[in-house]
């Protein structure tokens, strides 16, 4: 599980695709190097959720296992 708040969304129409991504992948998201790791991120990238990918920079974005 993970917790993103609303504001952190800079399209609120991706919040599915945001949380299978980084809800279904928990484990993986926390490994320095990943294949699906690196998949993701791009992932989120691509899809333009860059404060997302800020917060996760931070550390700032709450796992829940």
């Amino acid at each position: 599980m993970v917790y993103i708040p609303d504001e952190w969304f800079n399209n609120p129409q991706n919040k599915d695709a945001v949380f299978e991504l980084l809800g279904n992948n928990t484990d993986v998201i926390h490994e320095n190097q990943s294949e699906v790791k690196i998949q993701i991120l791009t992932r989120l990238k691509d899809l333009g959720e860059t404060i997302i990918l800020e917060h996760y920079e931070k550390n700032e974005i709450a796992f829940d296992s």
